[in-house]
């Protein structure tokens, strides 16, 4: 089947918080097809007269950011063993299919995520 990686612009207030988890538990229930998920910070310009007004993250509310997912990157990594860091993928080991996706979800709800 397709594989794909995903990039989430994270805008604080906008899609952060509950939102960001909604995100992480959706994508959680498409591995193996949804490889890996980046994390990146709004790029913001001089250039948004006429656009929402649009906050960064700071070096505080970077790391609360990454304090709130790491449960998220913990259970993925359960899930997903090719994708542990230092390991390289395995090819046709470990779960996949339906298996690896109900072992992501288990993790999920194990965590109350």
């Amino acid at each position: 089947g397709i594989r794909f990686h995903c990039q989430i612009v994270l805008c604080p207030g906008w899609n952060d918080g509950e939102a960001l988890a909604r995100t992480l538990r959706d994508l959680g229930a498409l591995w193996p097809a949804a490889c890996s998920a980046a994390l990146v910070p709004v790029g913001l310009t001089r250039f948004r007269e006429g656009l929402e007004p649009l906050t960064g993250y700071d070096r505080e509310s970077a790391a609360a950011l990454l304090d709130s997912v790491e449960p998220f990157r913990q259970a993925f990594l359960r899930a997903a063993p090719s994708r542990r860091p230092g390991r390289p993928a395995a090819s046709g080991s470990g779960e996949s299919g339906p298996e690896a996706c109900a072992s992501t979800a288990n993790d999920l709800q194990r965590h109350d995520l």
